[in-house]
């Protein structure tokens, strides 16, 4: 009786099990169609027509995903990636796509990948497509994806709104492509050339992108250093554009006219601090992060001094300044001479730095323009001098030189002891 019993009592809970976990499933799959895509939206294409073997309820929903991931990574060979991409475009229903991602980091670039692409650009222009994002991986050769650019005219009757690129050699005539309603821009380690032989030796790649709010550079460098000719420098030509991060941005020059740019985020090696001109009259907030990994100040003092003085003169309308750790152990080596310049930030009132210690002498000329009454050094001890002067003229939440217990509070209560 007792084993009977035990017997019993282990069928009774393996039932239970068994209900719980069919339960379970039964929650999963009993959700909302827009929810399962949701979630089927975080997967690659490959993942996704995995789940139609879970039930019969999922045997169709990934032909109703409006996100599509293709990723070659998935693959031990092109051509089993290529048959997956083909067979998923024919068998998915018609419908409007958000998001297309299309990433091939193989190392040769052949004609049967170029078919492949041109099918599922083909397919992105007749689904209205808003998010194009495109990888062609570290591992390609710039000369393989010439003709990229040509590709793009393949969408040019869609809703795109924002562009992707990474690893893609780009025409400098891309706007002229007609993205009419792309508003985000983000080109990371490409290379831009121009095949036209013009006297203008600057390209102005995003001036014909009409509705351009949002741009992102990054490790972009001009195709003709790489051949060693001629070096061509950047001009970001962007009457409408609201955000700009520039990120290794290896030209020779850069120029930015941007009249209603209002958030501006620099990452740069000190020795690429190329900025010649920047026009920036409605600047609100500017994020500086510039290193020196080469030791390149300690030879070219002068250079950097006349490079940072430029950059703080197309920098003056901003409102708000934020100085990472890194550009505040640049800028030591000239606190003297920056001391003795005038400031050019008159409309200065948030000065954030995430830096250990900064140097009273950096604090002071960054505040030093703007309005304010400015104690005198004689009546206020130096580390007090900053903060006072700092409560009458902008808004400053970084640690000072001087009492530790000091500069903690301003930290954290932005305000005097």
């Amino acid at each position: 009786m007792d084993n009977n019993g035990a017997i019993g009592k282990g069928r009774k809970r393996c039932r239970e099990q068994e209900a719980g976990d069919t339960a379970a499933i039964d929650r999963l799959s009993s959700l909302p169609d827009p929810i399962l895509c949701h979630v089927l939206s975080f997967l690659d294409t490959k993942s996704v027509v995995q789940t139609s073997v879970l039930s019969q309820r999922w045997r169709s929903t990934w032909k109703h995903i409006s996100v599509l991931n293709f990723t070659r990574d998935s693959f031990k060979r092109f051509l089993v990636f290529a048959i997956h991409v083909l067979k998923f475009l024919c068998g998915r229903h018609p419908g409007n796509i958000q998001k297309l991602s299309y990433v091939d980091d193989g190392a040769s670039w052949k004609q049967q990948h170029s078919i492949v692409f041109d099918k599922v650009l083909a397919y992105a222009s007749t689904c209205d497509v808003q998010h194009l994002s495109i990888d062609f991986g570290e591992a390609s050769e710039f000369k393989q994806h010439k003709r990229c650019s040509d590709l793009f005219y393949e969408v040019l009757g869609c809703k795109l709104k924002t562009l992707e690129l990474r690893y893609v050699t780009l025409d400098s005539e891309l706007g002229a492509a007609g993205f009419r309603m792309l508003t985000t821009l983000i080109v990371e380690c490409c290379f831009l050339f121009s095949e036209q032989e013009e006297e203008e030796k600057v390209l102005d790649p995003f001036s014909k992108f009409p509705c351009l709010k949002h741009l992102v550079l990054y490790d972009s460098i001009p195709l003709q250093k790489c051949l060693d000719a001629e070096k061509r420098g950047l001009k970001i030509n962007g009457p409408h554009l609201l955000s700009l991060k520039l990120s290794c941005v290896e030209f020779p020059s850069v120029e930015v006219y941007a009249p209603k740019l209002e958030r501006f985020v620099l990452w740069h090696d000190v020795q690429y601090l190329t900025l010649s001109n920047l026009t920036l009259p409605s600047l609100d907030h500017a994020d500086i992060w510039v290193c020196d990994e080469h030791d390149f100040v300690k030879d070219n003092k002068e250079l950097v001094h006349q490079q940072f003085m430029t950059l703080f003169q197309g920098l003056h309308n901003a409102k708000s300044l934020k100085l990472y750790w890194a550009t505040v152990e640049v800028l030591k080596d000239f606190c003297g001479v920056l001391e003795e310049q005038p400031s050019p930030f008159k409309r200065l009132k948030s000065l954030i730095s995430e830096a250990d210690r900064v140097p009273y002498k950096l604090v002071n000329y960054f505040l030093k323009g703007s309005s304010g009454e400015r104690p005198t050094p004689s009546a206020i001890p130096a580390p007090r001098l900053i903060a006072v002067w700092a409560l009458a003229a902008a808004e400053v939440i970084l640690p000072l030189h001087g009492d530790d217990n000091f500069s903690r509070q301003v930290s954290q209560n932005r305000t005097p002891p």
